[in-house]
């Protein structure tokens, strides 16, 4: 029965994904339908014609005729009913193909219409600001405003002596930056209903669920914006979410200047509604613990790579030890981000992902996805558009928890002034493909939290079958004119 289920939906995937088989499809029904108005003897078919007239006169037959004709009846009831089911058929696949048609239409009217309203938010912000810029006077900063125009055809402004103290002079005391650090840990937190882009940072204000702390006595200029989202979808809404994230963002202090520091995680939890919820959590707390210290306090040489995969490690032996203990079955996978100063360490196990968006590249994923899927496209089997359709792409071989020790694939990523990291769960880039996901981060570049939100109601618009995480870095210029990154 699950055979039979799994193979009537990889059917009605392959239908929806290539146009020439709905074309197919399509021409069939219009050639079935000629075939059976000929066969039939047009429409309505002269055996439902036949039986109306004959239906009357049935008494007076079985007068005339008794016994002989009944075997001539059934069989005109057999051969209408037969009809009927053929017409019922066509009619149906008809209304069905209709109905899909017409519902991928609307679902593309709003894709577009979602993202021509990120492109114009994006474009009213980037008219407040410069307005901002004209109206309030400033002193005369140490390098020029300049302003570029890269292939998006948005201007974009370095505004850092506007949102940082100028730099002291000889007659003023040196005055501390006015930017505050910040922890922000995310276990639950609901889609906002509008994106808030603050001033300094794109982080949303601080609701239930988030818990903020600050473990420095110094101010320091911020030089990373973080948006974040989390979601449990519409298929799930109602029960426990099973992914949990964790945004961390930060700077340290040199004699050379200030480098930014960051740790940035997304596990979605496997093994049950609760116990996946459990895993999820207790990966991101284990991995929180290993390496904030380090991002802290830690030397500026640090290893940030191996000690990345070490926490995961950690946490998986938790997990694994966890599910010896209590007899149970939970897991996550998991991908995890620390940046510090110009680079991105980066770590994964499963099929939740980290991509890389450079504005005059485009999107890239940096992470390989552990699942039978990706696997087959490895070896040519599939195709990538396949992935999202096949029977087994939920499957993977790799996760925290089921094993006592786990392989883990990391990767060391140079950034540049205007990237942007997106982690996310399989939540997300299952309903959202990489060409959606780079048009939406694209409308709303370079506004973390907008992107966050409206990567999140595309989920939602294309059915949410599952929990939606998503972490949005962007990586700024230094923030104060004479700052370096290191």
């Amino acid at each position: 029965m699950l055979e039979r289920s799994n193979m009537i939906e990889h059917l009605r995937a392959t239908y929806i994904m290539y146009k020439w088989i709905r074309f197919a499809v399509c021409l069939g029904i219009v050639i079935a339908g000629y075939l059976l108005t000929w066969l039939s003897g047009g429409f309505p078919p002269w055996a439902w014609s036949f039986l109306v007239q004959v239906a009357p006169r049935l008494p007076a037959l079985w007068q005339q005729h008794g016994e002989a004709m009944l075997l001539p009846l059934v069989g005109l009831i057999l051969l209408s009913i037969t009809l009927l089911i053929a017409w019922g058929g066509l009619v149906t696949m008809g209304i069905r193909i209709i109905s899909h048609w017409w519902q991928e239409r609307r679902e593309l009217q709003h894709f577009d219409q979602d993202v021509q309203k990120a492109q114009d938010l994006t474009d009213i912000m980037q008219q407040d600001i410069l307005h901002t810029c004209a109206t309030i006077p400033l002193p005369v900063p140490t390098t020029s405003l300049r302003t570029s125009s890269p292939h998006n055809g948005r201007p974009q402004a370095s505004l850092s002596h506007i949102l940082t103290p100028p730099a002291p002079t000889t007659n003023q005391p040196p005055k501390a930056p006015i930017v505050a650090p910040k922890i922000t840990t995310v276990l639950e937190k609901k889609r906002e209903a509008t994106p808030i882009i603050p001033t300094h940072r794109s982080a949303s204000p601080v609701p239930t669920g988030y818990a903020a702390f600050n473990n420095f006595n110094y101010p320091v200029p911020s030089h990373l914006l973080i948006g974040t989202g989390l979601d449990t979808g519409i298929k799930r809404k109602g029960k426990p979410n099973e992914d949990s994230l964790f945004a961390f963002e930060n700077a340290r202090t040199y004699d050379t200047g200030t480098k930014p520091v960051g740790l940035f995680v997304i596990a979605d939890g496997m093994g049950g509604h609760d116990n996946g919820q459990e895993a999820s959590q207790l990966a991101t707390r284990i991995l929180r613990e290993t390496l904030l210290p380090a991002l802290q306090d830690g030397p500026e040489d640090e290893i940030f790579s191996e000690l990345l995969v070490e926490g995961i490690h950690r946490a998986n032996l938790a997990l694994y030890q966890r599910n010896r203990q209590q007899q149970r079955d939970m897991g996550t996978t998991l991908t995890a981000a620390v940046i510090f100063d110009t680079t991105a360490y980066v770590a994964n196990v499963g099929d939740s992902r980290t991509y890389l968006y450079r504005d005059s590249q485009g999107l890239s994923q940096i992470t390989r996805d552990h699942s039978t899927v990706a696997q087959l496209v490895e070896a040519g089997a599939i195709t990538r558009d396949e992935v999202y359709t096949h029977p087994q792409r939920n499957v993977i071989y790799r996760s925290l928890g089921r094993r006592a020790s786990e392989e883990i694939d990391s990767f060391t990523v140079p950034l540049q002034v205007g990237d942007i990291l997106l982690l996310c769960s399989d939540g997300l880039w299952e309903m959202v493909r990489n060409p959606q996901i780079e048009m939406i981060i694209h409308a709303s570049y370079p506004y973390p939290s907008q992107i966050s939100t409206m990567l999140i109601q595309a989920a939602l618009n294309r059915g949410g079958k599952d929990n939606i995480s998503v972490v949005v870095v962007y990586v700024k210029a230094p923030p104060h004119p004479t700052a370096g990154w290191g």
